[in-house]
């Protein structure tokens, strides 16, 4: 189950401070405006599928099961693992 608790006042205000400095929102928006380019530098890479054993991990609320759909873009068998209703995590 989510919880909205999980994240104290005080991560909030440091959150909000970070922002607030200059150039603070604009590090998170550079995250967005590379997507593409990351993934035209990642097309070559996901040509030779992993051989190694992958495990994806998400959780009921964040994520779900997409990290093990991502995975096996790259590795065939990926185990996943899905966190339910972690009030700690």
């Amino acid at each position: 189950m989510r919880d909205p608790s999980a994240l104290t006042e005080e991560d909030l205000n440091e959150y909000t401070r970070w922002l607030g400095q200059p150039g603070g929102t604009r590090t998170i928006m550079e995250v967005y405006r590379d997507a593409e380019k990351d993934g035209v530098q990642n097309k070559k890479l996901f040509e030779k599928k992993l051989e190694i054993p992958v495990l994806a991990v998400g959780g009921d609320f964040f994520f779900g099961e997409v990290p093990r759909r991502q995975m096996e873009q790259v590795r065939r068998k990926t185990r996943l693992v899905l966190i339910i209703g972690c009030d700690e995590c």
